[in-house]
């Protein structure tokens, strides 16, 4: 086994998520969606939550055409103070 497979094998054992929902608040966004695609790649179902229904359906719908499962939840969280 190389050293390449070895580190795919750790990752994926190390982060499984099969079974699990991850709610990504600011998933609209650059990082947040990025974020919400590397948890459905481990195996999530994951919730994205932003305030622009576009783009929640749109990072979904990402997240959907590499094998994952993503709901689109289109939410403004506000600041507590």
């Amino acid at each position: 086994m190389s050293i390449v497979q070895t580190t795919q094998s750790f990752l994926t054992q190390l982060f499984y998520l099969e079974d699990k929902v991850a709610i990504v608040t600011g998933g609209t966004g650059v990082l947040g969606g990025a974020m919400a695609l590397g948890l459905a790649q481990a195996g999530a179902k994951v919730a994205v939550l932003g305030r622009r229904r576009e783009k929640a359906e749109a990072t979904a719908n990402r997240i959907a055409e590499y094998g994952g499962q993503a709901l689109p939840a289109p939410a403004d969280v506000p600041r507590q103070g």
